[in-house]
């Protein structure tokens, strides 16, 4: 037991050496009017000027009021002094002259607290750190700083900060950037540069930007109207891979061109990478997601818009899994990547407007998702140099692409014409439009599994087989099923009745035949019954309706009842008798009639 607590121990003590010391924040604020009267100190001074802030670590720094002058502050050219920082704390404050470094690297922690409205025109530092929920306004807030013994590093936690940037410059962040928390951060061009650069520092191999919690980042243009020159949303230099993760977004815009080089959304030399809800939105006039390593899409949503080249590009392979959504167009292919393209478990969204949507001078491999392409006619949706392998998926093409027994399991859509190719599983919700048709041939099968919704507006035939297994299907133009005398068609799709009753068709139409009466029973007629609605017919087709009782022959009389007639004795000849004497009477009277007409 002392053993492995020792373990224990001795593990915990390597965890917390190597754990990122933190910064331990001054107790001893000192506040500044930055708009009062000169003033000389241990602590600041107030110039005609500058302010000077002259201590690291040991005071915060509590900033009120507005003035034009720069607050100067020095850092130190010892290495011993690497984790000295000025803290300073930003309320309500206007700075028109910045925070300016005026030699050697600086640490920097800048405070906003929460309901604050500040404007610090300038702000560089060589490591910098942005926290609380206030808003700032600047026109350049840049890591700089270029040392071999104080690393530059940025974090922005829960800040809102707008950023302008004059005209001829760019945003420049260098070292390992990070947005966390609720920080919400604007960069908007100045119409030459882009809005910003990262890991811009030479022979630095710590570049990378990452966003994680719900963290925002937007670099947008002052306009769109053309520039002369290629002027990008965000650039990423040196190796600096893009992180998003958790609940953050990334919002960039490259600005038009009238010259012969434009700019693109995100360009880097470098990875991107998408996890968890994360989202992307980029536009340009060229790659709107412009990426020299590989593009990792696993889960969240990117959008990627060109109006004169791709979407997304990558020097590399582009890798869309665990149920990301990707919408993607270009004037070229909407997804191009250079060693191959993997959708797993997706939904892709691509359409060229001068090419094939999808392609690859690798290997294209689909699995479990939707995807839907848009291309010109005689081009292809998906294309590759290599191997194009389709398996457990739903791909509209508005080509004619059978993929060569390269498909299997699958729904594809060529056009408005969709076809189920052997036993196909829904990978995601799906819609058929209205206007197209899905066939379900002889020997295949759709299946609607647990949790997934097809939607059906057009036209299904249903050769082979289908079924809900747990999903839900929906229609608005049913099929299939057969109305009858007392129940509507049953939908083959969604298994809802619709249309009208069919009151002439009786499908449980039972033959009765005829039987004869006797003095013991009843007889009937030849008739039949439907089941289902209980009617009465005379005939097999079911056109003359009758009713039971017309159905029905009586008994016939037997010797009992003859033998219950009254008896009065043998009458029969008296009847007969009479009607002699009556006969003779009248033939008698006629000629007496005779003979006086004639003695008349």
């Amino acid at each position: 037991m002392q053993r492995k607590m020792l373990k224990i121990l001795m593990a915990l003590c390597l965890v917390l050496c190597l754990a990122p010391a933190a910064l331990a924040e001054p107790k001893n604020v000192v506040k500044i009017d930055v708009g009062g009267k000169n003033d000389d100190n241990a602590d600041y001074a107030i110039e005609d000027n500058r302010i000077i802030l002259r201590k690291r670590d040991t005071v915060f720094y509590e900033l009120t009021g507005t003035t034009d002058k720069k607050i100067s502050i020095w850092g130190s050219n010892n290495s011993a002094d690497v984790d000295q920082a000025f803290y300073i704390r930003a309320k309500n404050v206007t700075l028109n002259g910045g925070i300016q470094v005026e030699n050697s690297p600086v640490k920097m922690v800048l405070e906003v607290p929460e309901g604050t409205q500040n404007t610090i025109k300038k702000i560089t530092a060589n490591d910098l750190t942005v926290k609380g929920s206030g808003t700032l306004n600047a026109q350049t807030m840049s890591v700089t700083q270029k040392t071999s013994y104080m690393p530059s590093a940025l974090h922005i936690q829960d800040t809102t900060i707008i950023v302008r940037n004059p005209a001829n410059t760019s945003g420049e962040w260098n070292g390992p950037c990070v947005l966390s928390g609720t920080a919400n951060v604007t960069y908007i061009g100045g119409g030459t540069y882009a809005s910003l650069q990262v890991g811009v520092k030479n022979n630095d191999t710590t570049h990378s930007l990452t966003l994680k919690d719900s963290a925002r980042l937007y670099c947008l243009q002052d306009s769109d109207s053309p520039a002369s020159s290629s002027v990008s949303g965000l650039e990423l230099f040196n190796n600096a891979p893009l992180v998003l993760q958790d609940n953050s977004y990334l919002e960039a815009k490259g600005k038009p061109s009238s010259g012969e080089y434009v700019g693109c959304g995100i360009a880097t030399n470098s990875s991107i990478r998408v996890t968890d809800n994360a989202e992307i939105k980029a536009a340009a006039q060229s790659v709107a997601i412009d990426a020299g390593g590989a593009v990792t899409i696993s889960g969240g949503k990117v959008t990627a818009n060109s109006t004169g080249s791709n979407g997304i590009y990558s020097g590399k392979t582009i890798a869309i899994s665990n149920g990301a959504t990707v919408e993607a167009a270009g004037y070229l292919p909407a997804l191009f990547a250079q060693s191959g393209v993997e959708i797993s478990s997706s939904r892709v969204d691509a359409s060229a407007t001068n090419d094939v949507a999808i392609f690859s001078r690798g290997a294209v491999n689909i699995k479990n998702s939707v995807v839907k392409t848009q291309t010109p006619d005689g081009n292809d949706g998906i294309l590759s140099r290599k191997a194009r392998s389709i398996s457990g998926s739903w791909i509209e093409t508005s080509g004619e692409e059978s993929y060569a027994g390269g498909i299997q399991n699958s729904v594809l859509f060529n056009g408005d014409a969709g076809k189920v190719i052997g036993d196909a599983q829904l990978p995601a919700d799906a819609e058929i439009a209205k206007g197209r048709t899905l066939l379900i041939p002889k020997g295949a099968s759709l299946r609607v599994g647990s949790g997934k919704k097809l939607v059906n507006n057009g036209l299904v035939t249903v050769e082979g087989n289908f079924a809900n297994a747990g999903g839900t299907s929906i229609c608005n133009s049913h099929f299939g099923g057969t109305a009858d005398c007392q129940a509507p068609a049953i939908c083959s799709l969604c298994g809802v009745s619709y249309g009208t009753k069919n009151p002439n068709n009786h499908v449980n139409l039972t033959h009765v035949d005829a039987k004869a009466a006797t003095a013991e029973s009843a007889g009937n007629i030849e008739y039949w019954h439907c089941e289902k609605c209980g009617k009465y017919y005379s005939d097999a087709k079911a056109a003359h309706e009758i009713t039971l009782e017309q159905t029905v022959i009586e008994k016939l009389p037997g010797k009992e009842a003859i033998n219950n007639l009254p008896k009065t004795g043998d009458d029969s000849r008296v009847a007969l008798w009479l009607l002699l004497l009556a006969v003779s009477g009248g033939v008698l009277l006629k000629n007496l009639a005779d003979r006086r007409k004639n003695a008349d």
